[in-house]
């Protein structure tokens, strides 16, 4: 059924001119993360002797793909940044809703998939020259586990801020979206030191001048607990960002 809010066919062809436009910058910046990470993990193989190469794929290797992914997600409305351009972007033959939304996949969920394909390629090329080269293990990058996990997740909810940076800026946007996190971190830190201050610390003096206390007991599992709460608050203002760059979007529009 068509309508004018999204079309599948014509979804899938701005989909594909996406692709077509982005995927020589995507292929280039993965190929480069991965080989860096391939040397990085060679020289560990080389002076190590052990299987501890592996974990530079569990730790750098995730952590320089997510850095990479938010650059991407700040590039995702470059096209808007120009008079001309804009102009023939906003003049394609789809809807806002699906360049918005064409721009968020690519990046998010499709550019989460790219890069852990490059993850596990890069390590099994590396996992190839440990078993030829120095009679090791051939071991690969395991995606499969909840530190993977919840990397992704929190690359979603960082992409979200950074998605919502590429619509309101119109050039620079992943420095002036870091300048904006910045600024709202020194904000949010000074308000909780007030916070410490004003309620925690009186109140704390307040026990210990009646010698109460609170047995170590008491807070079991309350880690799990707060995680669970910030996770749900993160995702929370994710959604919310997420509506805000939508409601921008389509004012740029104008």
């Amino acid at each position: 059924m068509k309508t004018d809010l999204f079309n599948s066919s014509r979804f899938g062809l701005l989909l594909k001119r996406q692709i077509i436009l982005n995927y020589k910058t995507w292929l280039t910046a993965l190929i480069s993360v991965g080989g860096a990470i391939i040397f990085i993990a060679f020289l560990n193989l080389v002076f190590s002797q052990d299987n501890s190469w592996i974990s530079i794929f569990d730790s750098l290797g995730v952590v320089a793909f997510f850095i990479t992914g938010l650059v991407f997600a700040s590039l995702s409305f470059s096209e808007m940044g120009t008079y001309s351009k804009s102009l023939q972007y906003i003049t394609l033959p789809a809807s806002m809703f699906e360049k918005f939304t064409a721009s968020w996949l690519l990046t998010s969920m499709g550019y989460v998939i790219f890069s852990t394909f490059t993850l596990l390629v890069s390590s099994a090329f590396m996992g190839f020259i440990s078993l030829v080269a120095f009679k090791g293990e051939f071991l690969m990058f395991n995606p499969f586990t909840s530190q993977y996990g919840n990397a992704i997740l929190a690359y979603f909810i960082a992409h979200t801020i950074f998605f919502l940076g590429a619509v309101w800026f119109k050039k620079a946007a992943f420095f002036k979206t870091l300048l904006t996190m910045f600024v709202i971190n020194i904000i949010t830190n000074t308000w909780f030191f007030a916070w410490v201050m004003i309620v925690i610390n009186p109140f704390k003096m307040a026990l210990e001048m009646n010698n109460t206390y609170i047995p170590f007991q008491s807070f079991t599992g309350i880690e799990s607990v707060i995680q669970f709460w910030v996770i749900t608050f993160s995702i929370l203002i994710s959604v919310i960002l997420l509506i805000t760059a939508w409601i921008r979007f389509k004012e740029r529009e104008v």
